[in-house]
């Protein structure tokens, strides 16, 4: 595929995104995604395919995005931490990669996955399998203690989608202390890191120097 049709596909993947964020499945509509992207329905169906077929390239682009950026991270960590901290990255780049892509996740999630296919769904157990792959490295290693890999899967993805998705809201409460205007000037990078922190200081075997 040459650099112009991929910049037409995801032109048109981004404004569909926007779409399904604001309305979801059921309200967006085709040839409103169509407008927005610059392209006729035409144009659109024969690139990406119908609305449920957009909806699925959403989710498969946004998911190879995150399990190859995850790859390429992993192998470049040392540590089971190192390799926790690149999973985190890997998911905030993605939630930043474009605005709508967080709030259009959500509603997935409260949906309860009703639109996803089973090649999206296969992807996201990898994405989970990833995670639970470096959690058990590091109880092998005698870093980390046993922990559930989904909660902290959910807690990992619905903090940084959460805060991603609720960019408006911040901005519109008012700020009461320097600490929560220390927060809303976080980017999505220091959530990651903040979040790293917090739970690997829940989860890591603290030395006996630690423990005196």
């Amino acid at each position: 595929m040459s650099k112009k049709a991929k910049n037409k596909d995801k032109q048109i993947l981004n404004a569909a995104a926007k779409h399904f964020a604001i309305n979801g499945f059921g309200g967006a509509r085709v040839d409103e995604i169509a407008a927005e992207a610059g392209v006729n329905k035409a144009t659109l169906y024969y690139r990406i395919g119908d609305k449920a077929a957009i909806y699925d390239r959403i989710f498969i682009d946004m998911l190879d995005n995150v399990l190859a950026d995850i790859s390429e991270k992993i192998a470049l960590a040392k540590t089971a931490e190192e390799k926790f901290k690149a999973y985190a990255y890997s998911i905030a780049n993605v939630c930043s990669s474009n605005s709508y892509i967080s709030p259009f996740i959500l509603r997935e999630v409260a949906s309860g996955g009703s639109h996803m296919s089973e090649n999206a769904i296969a992807k996201m157990k990898q994405v989970r399998l990833t995670l639970a792959e470096i959690l058990t490295l590091g109880v092998e290693l005698g870093e980390f203690k046993p922990v559930n890999p989904f909660l902290i899967h959910i807690m990992m993805i619905g903090t940084l989608n959460f805060f991603s998705a609720s960019y408006t809201n911040r901005e519109e409460i008012p700020q009461q202390t320097k600490q929560t205007q220390a927060t809303d000037e976080m980017s999505i990078l220091d959530v990651a890191d903040t979040i790293s922190d917090l739970v690997l200081s829940s989860i890591k075997i603290k030395g006996p120097l630690n423990n005196a």
